[in-house]
């Protein structure tokens, strides 16, 4: 009898085709992952070198005419901010509605397998392979439920009130860039004229430099317009004359926040203080015991069983309660630092509240002072048109003239200040905008 150090091994080369068949099966999908890899990136970088140039293509192209209604329009459909934040208000607006589903709906699960030597793979029955399906129940806990849908209300609150305030901006941004794009065009016509020689010569060798300049603040301005609107490659003229008109001058006495303006911003500082007390509120929550009831329901089908079916005396409710001790004191002093931040929250609200109220009345103030300056400049350049000047030689009338246009460039910049200062009023107007809430 030979020793059993010395008895030859059996090596059995019945899974050798099997080993090797998936061994050239991974190498054939990496090599395809690789290629399809290198395609798709090299088409990708073929479609943003083409969009690249027909952007180029773009920069002197014809321009057309935008008026308020077709610009409002458009950055409604096209703007990303608006787009994706609508999209959030959607995701949360369905969260809200399938809430209660989500709560107690059944959870159905399935699971295949499959078991069986290499060498047999071309030869599988019943016992190589099994299904089953499971199913499950359970009960929520009615205070962790209560938590979720009152954060959940409280997420929606804000995120509606913070997407109406963006639309708001960005309809006054869109309203500015009209105004700023009918001040580059009157740019050269509200320019002072120098009443001398050398002043005439240097506006002759500075005309191309100034020409550059205002090709510069044009493209800047097509470029600001087509990333509110989402148009790039667009040559817009936006048609001034088509702005709706936004006049503070006899309302500021009505801007006031017992009259309802600055409501949205009101609404955004309560939500951001039950923010701060609702997190205080989960902690404290989370320091209770935990209460968790389920149902286990038995395996609804199995392919290895002869016999298979559902029956209610298997069917078992089973519930637990626990309590964890916060040895460490972390937990307190989580609940603590929760206390002082909602403290700060509602410190801060009033410091900013004395703030935006300062800020408000200041805002008045500077209006009524542009008001004041553009009726006193309005009178003088009545009456600079109504009494020529003594004298009447060349250099004096040529004087007047461009005190004359001085005064007027000075008036447009009044005018400016002033549409700015009735955007800034225009956001927190209550009476222009419909609230969510």
């Amino acid at each position: 009898m030979r020793p059993a150090s010395c008895v030859p091994t059996r090596f059995s080369l019945e899974g050798l085709p099997a080993i090797v068949a998936l061994l050239a099966l991974t190498v054939l999908v990496s090599a395809c992952v690789n290629r399809r890899f290198d395609r798709r990136l090299s088409q990708a970088e073929q479609q943003v070198e083409n969009d690249r140039s027909a952007l180029e293509n773009t920069v002197d192209s014809a321009t057309r005419r935008l008026n308020w209604e077709g610009a409002c329009r458009l950055m409604d459909e096209k703007n990303q901010r608006l787009r994706l934040g609508r999209e959030q208000l959607a995701d949360l607006e369905r969260q809200r509605k399938r809430f209660a589903l989500d709560q107690i709906s059944p959870r159905l699960s399935a699971v295949a397998n499959l078991s069986s030597a290499l060498g047999s793979l071309a030869q599988l029955d019943d016992r190589d392979y099994g299904i089953r399906l499971f199913g499950s129940f359970n009960i929520p806990n009615p205070i962790t439920v209560y938590a979720r849908r009152y954060s959940l209300e409280l997420q929606y609150y804000q995120s509606a009130l913070s997407l109406h305030e963006l639309e708001r901006r960005l309809k006054a941004t869109l309203y500015g860039q009209f105004l700023r794009y009918g001040a580059l065009e009157q740019i050269e016509t509200g320019k002072p004229e120098r009443g001398n020689l050398t002043g005439i010569w240097e506006r002759a060798f500075s005309r191309e430099r100034d020409e550059l300049n205002e090709q510069r603040r044009m493209r800047s301005m097509r470029l600001y317009l087509n990333q509110t609107l989402n148009t790039p490659g667009e040559n817009w003229a936006p048609d001034v004359s088509s702005l709706p008109k936004i006049s503070y001058a006899n309302e500021l006495s009505r801007l006031k926040p017992e009259k309802g303006y600055g409501r949205l911003a009101l609404k955004q500082a309560a939500g951001q203080v039950e923010a701060s007390l609702a997190n205080l509120w989960r902690l404290k929550l989370e320091r209770l015991p935990s209460f968790s009831t389920g149902v286990s329901v038995p395996t609804l089908y199995d392919s290895g069983l002869d016999e298979n079916g559902f029956e209610a005396d298997e069917v078992r409710l089973f519930g637990s309660l626990n309590e964890s001790f916060d040895l460490s004191g972390r937990e307190a002093e989580s609940a603590r630092q929760a206390e002082q931040r909602a403290i700060l929250v509602q410190e801060s609200l009033r410091s900013r509240l004395e703030s935006e109220i300062y800020i408000l009345d200041e805002a008045k103030q500077n209006y009524r002072n542009l008001l004041s300056e553009r009726d006193k400049m309005l009178k003088l350049l009545r009456w600079m048109e109504k009494n020529p000047p003594p004298g009447g030689g060349p250099k004096v009338v040529l004087k007047r003239i461009n005190e004359a246009s001085a005064l007027r460039v000075r008036l447009k910049q009044n005018e400016l200040q002033r549409r700015q200062l009735d955007l800034e009023f225009w956001i927190w107007d209550e009476e222009y905008w419909k609230s969510p809430f």
